[in-house]
This record gives structure tokens, C-alpha cells and sequence, in this order.
């Protein structure tokens, strides 16, 4: 009988001393969210440690799914479309982060209560730092590359083909010659006052050749005597009309002063007396823009003038550019039509060309090939636990 009392008071003994040595759950968290959608809470647990996990949905309504995750991918515990999750315990095998994930449909709102708590394995892991933070963790990549490095130069010979003119010929052309009568607006009956004649601006170019216009003569006259004062500019080219020498003395030969006065020489022109009733106004534009000129539209103009006759001599590449050009006239006067006779005498240049080959040298840039590495760094934000 006295065995049997002190096998029992040695039993009550030990179950006394376990039950004194027994640590209490540690609170981890405990609180209330709302979940729309996707929710992750993150704590650090310490090896030995038990997670006591409890949940519920305040108005009784299932969640999609419910996963604690050991990270980064260890899945613990997943339950689907639950209200209530009571005291699920567990292990923790190693120090780790621990993801507690609720995953419900954006639309369809709910109220999560949980309550976290840990149980750990001994004394010296009650005071363990279940918090967590981000921290920048960079991966560096080496790419690999090759670049080209300048070491000298070294001369090389080489044939250059330069196109040299070995003739050049001078003559005149006439564009165009010719007459019109230009309406007056009137006063009872109007009528169009603007017309417009058109001439074309050659040019031809072959491998070994070319053809263009060096100068350009406009010439206009008004009235009944313009064609007498044109028939001068004609028929009396050798006498009295040129007065200086032309650019091209030598290099051409030309009948009368329109052409005379496109080489360069000094010519005197006769026209219709200023004050009369044939003044006309007078525009040089492009084929686009003497159409808008002759319905009255808004036009541009290369040139523009007024009076009863007018000569001007053009250099300018802008008036000799290979294309279709117009001389507009406009009758100022409301009661009388007028005449216009005009005139567009082109200098033309015509060079031959041969091609010459000449022995040059230059210098080549000499590199070498160098094998490199780059590094490119590429940052994550990734998250840690706080305890150790």
C-alpha cells in the first residue's frame, strides 16, 4: 500500500512539473479587414514554433480560398470558399516567412476576422521578432559584347572618275513669240480682263552632255505698234542696237537684240508711249498659279510689273528651272480691249563632257576586334523577416 501512495505522488509530482513548465500561446495578431479581392499578411516564425491560425467571415459568408504559404512557395494549409477556419495548427520546422493569402471575387466584398498565435518550442524563442520588411536585393547580369578599336590608318590607292566639260556651246532660242487681245472688264457687260500664254523651260542631260538655259529675255508690247517695235528687235540686230559686249562675245551668233541682250549685251528697247490706254499689268508665276490669276483667285508671282511694253533679263535659277511657265496680263481698262505681243528668248548652254580617271589616295582607318562585358542590374523588392 505504501508503493502504491508514492508511485502516485511521484506521478502527481511529474504532471505538476509539466504543466508548470507549459508556455502559453503568444499572440501574434488579431484583427478585421476587409477583402476585395486579394489580401497577403506576412510574419516570421521561429523553428519549433506552432501556428495556432483562426478564422471567420463576419456576416457567414465563403471566402474563395484561404493559403498559408511557407515562402517563398511552400504551401502549408489551402481551404476553399470556408466561413470558419477553427484552430488549425502548424509545424514550424525552420525559421521562415510565413504568407497568410485571401482570395475572393473583387465585386463580392467580405469581412475577415483572424486571430494568428504562436506556441514556441522552448523559453528562448518567446521574445522572437515576428515582424517583417522589403528589402532591394539586385541580380547582376554580364552581357557579353565586342567593340571596334581605332589602331591607325594605312594609305590605300584608288581611281577617282571626275566628269570634266571638254566643249561648251552658246545659241539662242525663242520659247515663244506670239500675240492677244486682252478684254476690258467693262461697265454693262463684264468680261474676263486676264489672259495668260505659256512656254516651257527646256532641259536634257545625258551621261555626257547637258543642255540648259542660261539666261532667259521676257519681252512684252502693247497697241497697235508693238509688232513694229518687235520687227526692230528682229530685222535690225547688226545695226545700232548692240551697244556693249556681250558675256559670250565669240561663242554665239544671234540675228537680233533678244538674243544679243540674253548674252549680255547692252541693248535699247522701243515701246509704246507710257500714259496711253494700253497699260497693262504684268505677272512672270508658275502653270498652278496663272490658273488661280485667272479666275481672280489669290495668286504668286516671280515677277510683276506695269506699262505698255517691258524687257527684263533673268539669271536666277528660280526663272530656269526645267518646267511650264506663264506671262499674265491684266486690262486695267474698263472700256478697251488691248493688244499684247510678247516674246521669251532663252540663252542656251550646251556641255560636253568626258570622263577622266585620276589616281588618288586615302586613308583607311585601321581597327581591332575587343571582346568586352557589360553589366546590367536588374533590382527586386522581395520581403524578409525581421527575426533571426
Amino acid at each position: 500500500m505504501s508503493k502504491i501512495k508514492l508511485y502516485l505522488a511521484l506521478f502527481i509530482s511529474l504532471l505538476f512539473s509539466e504543466l508548470c513548465s507549459a508556455i502559453e500561446p503568444i499572440l501574434v495578431t488579431e484583427n478585421t479587414f476587409k477583402l476585395n479581392g486579394e489580401e497577403t499578411l506576412y510574419y516570421g516564425f521561429a523553428a519549433g514554433d506552432q501556428i495556432i491560425f483562426d478564422f471567420k467571415e463576419a456576416n457567414g459568408k465563403a471566402v474563395k480560398e484561404i493559403e498559408i504559404v511557407e515562402m517563398p512557395s511552400n504551401t502549408k494549409f489551402q481551404d476553399f470558399k470556408t466561413t470558419e477556419i477553427s484552430d488549425k495548427k502548424i509545424k514550424v520546422d525552420n525559421n521562415g516567412l510565413y504568407a497568410f493569402r485571401f482570395k475572393n471575387p473583387i465585386m463580392a466584398g467580405r469581412v475577415c476576422k483572424i486571430k494568428i498565435q504562436r506556441v514556441p518550442a522552448d523559453e528562448s524563442k518567446i521574445s522572437f521578432d515576428t515582424g517583417w520588411h522589403y528589402e532591394n536585393v539586385n541580380d547582376t547580369t554580364f552581357i557579353p559584347y565586342t567593340e571596334d578599336s581605332l589602331t591607325g590608318y594605312v594609305d590605300e590607292k584608288y581611281i577617282e572618275t571626275v566628269q570634266e566639260i571638254v566643249d561648251t556651246k552658246y545659241s539662242t532660242e525663242e520659247l515663244y513669240s506670239g500675240q492677244i487681245w486682252i478684254k476690258s472688264k467693262g461697265i454693262i457687260q463684264e468680261d474676263n480682263p486676264r489672259e495668260c500664254i505659256y512656254y516651257q523651260v527646256p532641259y536634257e542631260r545625258t551621261p555626257l552632255s547637258e543642255k540648259k538655259v542660261k539666261t532667259l529675255v521676257v519681252w512684252y508690247g502693247t497697241g497697235e505698234k508693238a509688232e513694229s517695235y518687235l520687227a526692230v528687235s528682229e530685222n535690225d540686230g547688226t545695226k545700232n542696237i548692240v551697244k556693249g559686249v556681250a558675256e559670250f562675245a565669240g561663242a554665239i551668233v544671234t540675228k537680233n537684240k533678244l538674243g544679243a541682250y540674253a548674252a549680255g549685251a547692252a541693248v535699247d528697247f522701243a515701246f509704246p508711249a507710257t500714259g496711253s490706254n494700253n497699260v497693262v499689268n504684268f505677272y512672270i508665276t508658275d502653270e498652278y498659279n496663272s490658273k488661280a490669276f485667272k479666275n481672280g483667285e489669290e495668286f504668286q508671282s516671280f515677277y510683276s510689273g506695269k506699262g505698255t511694253g517691258q524687257c527684263v533679263r533673268f539669271t536666277d535659277n528660280l526663272f530656269l528651272k526645267k518646267g511650264t511657265y506663264s506671262l499674265c496680263f491684266r486690262n486695267p481698262n474698263l472700256h478697251d480691249r488691248i493688244r499684247v505681243v510678247s516674246n521669251v528668248t532663252a540663252l542656251i548652254e550646251e556641255n560636253t563632257y568626258k570622263n577622266v580617271d585620276y589616281e588618288r589616295v586615302r586613308q583607311v582607318p585601321q581597327y581591332v576586334t575587343l571582346h568586352k562585358n557589360k553589366y546590367k542590374i536588374k533590382t527586386t523588392k522581395v520581403v524578409r523577416m525581421n527575426g533571426k
